[in-house]
C-alpha cells in the first residue's frame, strides 16, 4: 500500500503531495517545510520539523511506567544530543554565524 502511495505521487508537487496527507500533523509540518524550501531554497526546516515531531512523541514515552518505551526515548535523546553538540562544534570551527547554527538545532528531550 504505502509503495503504492509513494510511487502514485513521485511525479506530484511538493504543494500537491502535502494535500495527499491525511493526517493534520505531517500535513502542516509538510506545508511550512514547503513554504522554507521555497524561500530558501533549503530542507533545513523539513529535518528540524521531523525531528521535532519524534521528540515530541518520545516525551510522551517518559509516562510509560512498564515497556521498553523509556529506554528507547532515553536512547533517541542521547543520540540527538550528541548531534546538537556535533553541529555546535562544526559551527564553531567554520566560524558559522550563529543565527545559521541555531536553525539547524531543534527541541531537546527535556
Amino acid at each position: 500500500q504505502e509503495s503504492r502511495t509513494l510511487v502514485q505521487v513521485f511525479d506530484l508537487s511538493y504543494s500537491e503531495i502535502g494535500k495527499r496527507f491525511s493526517s493534520g500533523l505531517y500535513r502542516d509540518l509538510w506545508e511550512a517545510a514547503v513554504d522554507k524550501l521555497e524561500e530558501q531554497e533549503s530542507f533545513v526546516a523539513f529535518e528540524r520539523g521531523m525531528e521535532d515531531f519524534l521528540m515530541e512523541h518520545t516525551r510522551l514515552a517518559r509516562r510509560i511506567v512498564f515497556g521498553p518505551e523509556p529506554v528507547f526515548g532515553y536512547a533517541l535523546a542521547k543520540r540527538r544530543e550528541m548531534a546538537h553538540i556535533r553541529i555546535l562544534a562544526i559551527g564553531k570551527l567554520n566560524r558559522i554565524p550563529s543565527k545559521i547554527v541555531k536553525e539547524r538545532l531543534g527541541k531537546t528531550y527535556v
